[in-house]
This record gives C-alpha cells, structure tokens and sequence, in this order.
C-alpha cells in the first residue's frame, strides 16, 4: 500500500506482520460452545469482524442467495451498524434459518474451531489478523481480493482463495466449490498450518530485530 499510494521505493520497505500466538487461539478454541448448527450435515460458514460498510457482509449475503441453500449455514460473529441491513438481506433470501447472528463473542476460536470455511468480505482491509487465527485453527480461507496486504497474508492464493472485490457470482462459485470439496479445504488447511508457523512471536521479533540491524546498518 505504501510504494502504490505514496510512491514508497519497494526495496526500502519491509511488512512485518502482526503476530499469531497459535497455541494460545488453539487452547481458547477448544473451549466449549454450543454451535448453532451442530450435526446439520451442512458446510459451516463463518463471518468474523465488525459489522460495517467496508467489510463487505452485505456482498456475502447477497452472494449467497446464489448458492444452494442446502449447501451451507453461516454464523456470523460481529456486531455493528450494517446488523440491521444485513438481517433484512437474509430475510429477502430465505435464508434465515442457514444463518445465526453470534454478536460480539470474546472468544469467538471456539466458534471458528467448528467452521468448515471463514469467508472474508470486506472492500478494503490491510492484513487481517483473522487469517492467522483461521490458519491456526486449521480453517480455510476465502477472501476479496482487497488489497496487496490479503494477497500477501494469503501468499497470493496458495493459502486461500481470493475473489474479486463485489463479484457475487464468483464469490458464490468459490463458495459452492469449496464446500464440496473437502480435499481442496484439508490442502488449504495445511498451507495455512504452515503459514502459521511464520507468523509466531518469537518469529516476528526476530525479523523485527533483523530490520533494525539493517536499517542501523544502512
């Protein structure tokens, strides 16, 4: 984002990604929760993020009025001002009964832990951390390809599968696909398993560290 908006030269910048504690998200993930559609038989959506313009869900709504309603459930853990129009999308579809408003959660790992694939709307984003808690837990991602921070996060499309920003009918072609085929979602899974493991704290520190070392030695 810096060398396109402000005209950064790429070689004196460096990302260094916030970082995943993946044993913690895995401890709290196990906790115990009642989710909505346990034992449905159903490919388990889930929505992770604030409930606003940007973040697409009213995008993901409509797109899914485009995929068979047999094929999945949709929680949605967030809150914020788009609840209400998301809600009536979801009445307009028919699709009440696939999907399950969660609100705020403090830990919403324990609901990621059952999904099957977190899907990530938005318009605009940076590098959501959510994907590293997805790839924690061993959940695939599908994502608008929103930003060169998601196609990074993402390692363009080896951990996840990206889809142009507002397409419903490609984001509902992802959709469908994915949650019919549990191979490519265990491949995704593993990918992400591995990104993971980059994005550690102690790893994170140590390439801190290591730009500082450059930057004092440049």
């Amino acid at each position: 984002d810096l060398v396109q908006e402000f005209g950064a030269q790429p070689a004196k910048v460096d990302v260094v990604p916030n970082p995943i504690d993946a044993a913690r998200i895995r401890a709290r993930g196990a906790e115990m929760v009642e989710y909505p559609f346990a034992g449905s038989g159903r490919c388990h959506l889930i929505t992770v993020g604030r409930l606003s313009p940007e973040k697409g869900l009213d995008f993901l709504a409509r797109s899914l009025a485009g995929v068979d309603r047999g094929a999945f459930d949709w929680v949605i853990v967030g809150d914020g001002p788009e609840r209400g129009r998301i809600r009536s999308l979801v009445h307009e579809a028919g699709m009440e009964d696939r999907v399950h408003f969660a609100g705020m959660c403090e830990n919403p790992w324990s609901l990621m832990r059952h999904a099957d694939i977190l899907v990530h709307p938005s318009r605009s984003e940076a590098f959501p951390n959510v994907f590293g808690e997805a790839f924690a837990l061993g959940l695939p991602v599908i994502a608008s390809d929103c930003s060169p921070g998601v196609r990074e996060y993402l390692s363009d499309g080896a951990c996840g599968i990206l889809v142009p920003v507002g397409d419903e009918g490609l984001m509902a072609a992802a959709i469908s696909a994915l949650a019919s085929d549990p191979e490519t979602r265990q491949k995704l899974a593993r990918a992400g398993l591995e990104r993971v493991v980059e994005l550690n704290p102690e790893a994170s520190v140590a390439n801190f560290e290591e730009i500082l070392r450059e930057a004092g030695n440049g």
